[in-house]
C-alpha cells in the first residue's frame, strides 16, 4: 500500500498521467489471469475440442498475451480447429494470418497464396462469419466497406453469390452431394464438419445474408429499394431455419427488430424468431433473451431464468457474457449468491475477447475496482482496484474510468490536486464536475458548507447533462444537499427511487452499486442543508 501511495505521489506531482497509468498496471496480475484462463481453455480443448477455447487460445498466441510469447503457428493451428467447428470469430481472425506471396513481412503470417486467391478466401470466410451475426467479428464491416471501394472485391462477392445460388438450385432440384459442398482449391479450415441438413441450412443462411446485403448496398447506389429481392432473402432465411440453422432464425429476428427494408417492423415476429434461434443454440440470441428475462419481459415459459440462458450463451464465453454471469452471482439471480464465483467470471472477462463493440471488459474493470476498493466479498485491495481501472483506461479512455480512478487515488493519498488532475481528463462529463465539486467541499464536525468554487462545479455538472448523462443517484445527492441547485427533498427522493428502479432491472454492477447507496438516502427527511459560507444541520430521520 505504501509503495502504491509513493508511486501515485511521484507521478501525480509531475502531472505525468500516462506514466502513472503505466505504473498502476501490474503485469503480474494480468499474467496470473492469463495463466488461469489459458489453463481452463486447454482443459476444454483436450476434453471436448471446444471451438471457443480454440479461438481464445489462437488470439492469445497471435498477440503474445500474458507471459506467452507470440507464436503465429500455434495461433493458426487453434484458429483452424475453431473455424472447422464453424466458430464465427475464428473464421474472421484466421484470415489475418493469411497473406499473398509478395507480402513484405511474412513472419506475421502462417499461410501464403496468390493475391486473387487471398481475396476469394477472405470473401468466403467473412461471409461465413458475418452471416452468423455481425457482433461476432468485424467481418460484416470489412466485407461491405471493401465492396463499395474495391472493384475486385465487388466482382468476387457477386461471383460467390452466383455460386450460392447454384448450390441452392442443386439442393432444390436433386439434392447437393457431399463432394459438391466445397471446391478442391478451398483450404482445410474452410471445410466444416457437419451433416447434410446442417450444410443445407448454412448455404441458405449465407445466401439470405448476401442477397439482403447486395440489395441494400446496390439500392443505395441507384436510389432503389427492391422489395421483391428482400422477400427472396427472407425466404432463404426461413428455409435455413427449416433445416434448424439457428443463424437463419437470428437474422430474421434482427431484421424484424432493427430494419424495415422490405418488411414492417414486428416485435412479435422478432421475439418468435429470436426464441427459435436461442432454442437451436445461437449464443447471441441466448444472450439477448437473458437480458429480456432480467427485465421481466413477456418471455414464454420454458426458457428458464436469466441465469439459465446466460449459462447456455457462455458456450462462447465472450467478455460480456462472463460479466453478466458474474452479476447474476452477485445479485443471486437464478443462482445462490457467491462473490468468489462472481470474481472468477469478472477475472475471465478481463482477459477474454468480446463481441464487436462489446463493453464486457470495461464493465468488469469497474466492477472489480469497486469490489476491491470496498472489500465486497473479499479483502480490500487498493493495488488491484487501481490496476483494473488503469487497465481499462489504457484500452478505452472513457470519462467514467478517470472519475473512478481519481476517487480511489484521493482515498489513498488524500491529495486533491492529483484526483483533480484525473477528473479534468474526464471533462465535460457531468460526473467529473460533480466529483470536483465534492472534492473541494469544506467539511467540519457539524456538516458541510460550500464555496463559490464548489458551486461553480456543481452548476457545470447540471449544465452539461445534454452532453453526457449522470446517474440519478448523483442528481439526488445534489438536490438533497442543494449542490449547484435549490434544496428539494421531493426531487431528491424521486431521483433516488429512479436509481433503485434502474438497479433492480440492471446487469450493470455500477448501477446496482449506486442503487444500494440510493436506498440508504431514500426517505431520509432530516438533512444537512448546505449554503454558501455557512452550514445548518437538521436532525436526520428516516421516513
Amino acid at each position: 500500500m505504501e509503495d502504491l501511495k509513493n508511486c501515485i505521489l511521484r507521478y501525480g506531482k509531475k502531472k505525468e498521467i500516462n506514466r502513472l497509468m503505466k505504473d498502476l498496471i501490474k503485469q503480474d496480475i494480468t499474467n496470473e489471469l492469463y495463466d488461469d484462463v489459458v489453463q481452463a481453455h486447454q482443459k476444454k480443448v483436450q476434453a471436448s475440442n471446444d471451438a471457443h477455447s480454440h479461438f481464445e487460445l489462437g488470439y492469445i498466441y497471435q498477440h503474445g498475451l500474458g507471459n506467452r510469447p507470440k507464436d503465429i503457428n500455434q495461433a493458426f493451428m487453434h484458429y483452424s480447429h475453431a473455424a472447422k467447428l464453424n466458430h464465427p470469430s475464428a473464421q474472421f481472425h484466421i484470415c489475418q494470418l493469411c497473406c499473398s506471396h509478395d507480402e513484405a513481412n511474412r513472419n506475421n503470417y502462417a499461410c501464403y497464396m496468390d493475391k486473387s486467391k487471398l481475396v476469394e478466401l477472405r470473401i468466403r470466410m467473412y461471409i461465413a462469419s458475418a452471416a452468423q451475426g455481425d457482433a461476432f467479428s468485424d467481418a460484416d464491416r470489412c466485407l461491405w466497406s471493401n465492396y463499395t471501394k474495391i472493384p475486385q472485391w465487388r466482382q468476387q462477392i457477386h461471383s460467390y453469390y452466383s455460386l450460392l445460388c447454384q448450390q441452392v438450385k442443386l439442393i432444390e432440384d436433386d439434392g447437393l452431394e457431399a463432394y459438391q459442398y466445397y471446391s478442391n482449391d478451398q483450404l482445410p479450415f474452410e471445410k466444416i464438419d457437419c451433416d447434410q441438413q446442417q450444410h443445407y441450412g448454412r448455404i441458405y443462411n449465407q445466401l439470405g445474408y448476401v442477397t439482403f446485403k447486395l440489395n441494400f448496398y446496390d439500392a443505395k447506389s441507384i436510389d432503389k429499394d427492391d422489395r421483391c429481392v428482400y422477400a427472396q432473402a427472407q425466404r432463404y432465411f426461413e428455409k435455413a431455419g427449416e433445416y434448424h440453422e439457428c443463424c437463419g432464425y437470428f437474422n430474421l429476428a434482427r431484421w424484424y427488430y432493427n430494419l424495415v427494408h422490405g418488411i414492417q417492423s414486428d416485435k412479435t415476429a422478432y421475439l418468435r424468431y429470436l426464441l427459435l434461434a436461442a432454442k437451436y443454440g445461437h449464443t447471441l440470441a441466448q444472450h439477448e433473451i437473458a437480458i429480456m428475462l432480467n427485465h421481466d419481459e413477456n418471455i414464454p415459459k420454458g426458457f428458464g431464468h436469466c441465469y439459465d440462458m446466460l449459462s447456455q450463451s457462455c458456450r462462447y464465453s465472450f467478455a460480456r457474457t462472463c460479466y453478466d454471469l458474474a452479476i447474476a452471482y452477485i445479485r443471486g439471480h437464478g443462482v445462490e449468491r457467491d462473490y468468489d464465483i462472481a470474481i472468477h467470471y469478472l477475472n475471465q472477462a478481463i482477459v477474454s475477447r468480446d463481441f464487436r463493440m462489446g463493453d464486457g471488459l470495461s464493465k468488469a474493470s469497474i466492477a472489480l475496482a469497486l469490489i476491491y476498493k470496498n472489500g465486497l466479498g473479499c479483502h480490500a485491495n487498493m493495488v488491484k482496484a487501481c490496476h483494473f481501472l488503469a487497465y481499462a483506461v489504457q484500452r478505452n479512455e472513457e470519462p467514467l474510468f478517470y472519475c473512478h480512478l481519481g476517487k480511489v487515488i484521493n482515498k489513498i493519498t488524500h491529495r486533491k490536486e492529483i484526483a483533480a488532475m484525473l477528473y479534468k481528463q474526464a471533462m465535460p462529463c457531468p460526473y467529473a464536475y460533480y466529483l470536483m465539486g465534492k472534492l473541494y467541499q469544506k467539511k467540519s464536525k457539524g456538516g458541510l458548507f460550500q464555496t463559490s468554487k464548489t458551486q461553480k462545479f456543481f452548476k457545470l455538472a447540471l449544465d452539461n447533462l445534454s452532453v453526457y448523462t449522470i446517474q440519478p443517484y448523483h442528481l439526488g445527492i445534489m438536490h438533497q444537499y442543494g449542490l449547484g441547485t435549490q434544496t428539494n427533498r421531493q426531487k431528491a427522493d424521486d431521483y433516488f427511487k429512479k436509481q433503485m428502479e434502474l438497479a433492480s432491472q440492471s446487469l450493470d454492477y455500477y448501477i446496482i452499486y449506486l442503487g444500494q447507496k440510493a436506498n440508504r438516502h431514500y426517505g431520509v427527511r432530516g438533512l444537512v442543508m448546505v449554503v454558501s459560507g455557512k452550514k445548518v444541520k437538521l436532525k436526520s430521520t428516516k421516513s
